[in-house]
């Protein structure tokens, strides 16, 4: 049987089997149990009297009870091995992911490392006793990157504080030259994943550029437990060269890696890594004006709160 079920049955050499199977029934019977009753019974014919196919039936339900057991044996031997090779393939299919998703989070960091440096260098020239504050601003953003950067998801009060500190620095770069109006509703105690807004804010910023007054963006967030929707809105003018933020004869330089839409790009891998068929990105350009719509959906509905404004401004004329 040890050799026979795994060459055979298993392999689902099922005719093959069953006639390996008769023919060992046959030689068991004829071969060994007739000589062996003939021989301690002292007579030839016992076999007959007592019954030819009641001696082959009791073989073949031998032989069919051992079968089944081992073939029992061996497959239980098989799913266990199948369930052990699923969880280490799932396992590393999970490291891996982590991997790519700490991977991509870490191609945010440059751009805001260096253009808050450089913003800082330009107040440490202009205002010392204001850089000082933005030194300290900046201090909890590290920490945050350091900390809730790392974790798979985090609430989104954070990630709206993290967003808010960093327009604030922006604002000191740039100055009046942008306005910004950021609009937060809902429950804030909904997770999201860290980092996962900021590339669209930082994208406005970047992008958000106009021939002669400055330009605006407009930034709405609401969250309950059934969804959280993104809306980064932002003015644009593709004939415009880029402001120049130069002050009191100091310029500040930015930071621009020249990738193209890197970090939408970024942005939609992790969507897809974490968020599976459950989001929704849409991105719309047109002569004026740049906008980006992310929902992600939850499972249940909760009515929003009254939304919040942190800041509304307009744009002075350059």
């Amino acid at each position: 049987m040890y050799y026979l079920i795994p060459r055979y049955l298993l392999a689902k050499r099922y005719w093959q089997y069953m006639v390996i199977i008769i023919l060992l029934t046959i030689l068991v019977v004829s071969i060994i149990h007739y000589p062996v009753m003939s021989y301690l019974f002292k007579n030839p014919f016992y076999i007959t009297r007592q019954g030819y196919f009641v001696l082959l039936s009791d073989t073949i339900f031998m032989l069919v009870i051992s079968t089944a057991l081992k073939f029992l044996k061996l497959l239980y031997e098989r799913e266990k091995y199948t369930k052990q090779l699923e969880t280490q393939t799932l396992e590393l299919t999970q490291k891996n992911l982590e991997t790519e998703l700490s991977l991509l989070k870490n191609q945010i960091n440059p751009h805001f490392l260096f253009n808050t440096l450089n913003s800082i260098y330009f107040l440490i020239k202009k205002n010392p006793t204001q850089s000082r504050e933005v030194v300290l601003q900046f201090s909890d953003m590290l920490s945050h990157q350091l900390y809730d950067a790392t974790k798979y998801e985090i609430p989104i009060s954070k990630e709206v504080e993290y967003i808010q500190n960093y327009i604030d620095l922006e604002k000191i770069r740039q100055g009046d030259l942008v306005a910004v109006d950021i609009e937060v509703s809902g429950d804030l105690i909904q997770p999201i994943a860290p980092m996962l807004i900021l590339p669209f804010v930082e994208n406005a910023f970047k992008h958000g550029k106009s021939k002669t007054d400055g330009y605006w963006i407009k930034i709405l967030i609401q969250a309950t437990e059934q969804y959280i929707k993104v809306q980064v809105e932002n003015s644009f003018d593709p004939s415009a060269k880029p402001l120049n933020l130069e002050k009191d004869g100091l310029k500040i330089p930015h930071f621009d890696d020249h990738r193209k839409g890197i970090g939408l790009m970024n942005v939609r891998r992790r969507l897809e890594l974490m968020y599976a068929q459950n989001y929704q990105l849409d991105v719309h350009q047109d002569q004026q004006i740049f906008k980006v719509n992310l929902t992600i959906n939850h499972k249940q509905n909760k009515e929003p709160s009254t939304p919040q404004h942190y800041e509304n401004q307009k744009p002075s004329s350059r």
